[in-house]
């Protein structure tokens, strides 16, 4: 448990929660700026990619 009587299991599931939409607000924003399109297949497949770590974090 750490000082604010959460277990460390739910604080880790939190900051990964907290790392994969900071990393998503990221992409979103180079999603606009980027304007080919292998840059923007690639943004996708990277998004999918991200889902997926996200599900397995949890």
């Amino acid at each position: 448990m750490d000082k604010h009587g959460r277990t460390k299991l739910f604080g880790a599931r939190v900051s990964c929660k907290l790392r994969v939409s900071a990393k998503r607000k990221l992409e979103i924003i180079a999603l606009f700026e980027r304007r080919t399109v292998s840059e923007l297949v690639r943004e996708i497949l990277d998004s999918y990619i991200n889902q997926e770590y996200a599900k397995n974090c949890m």
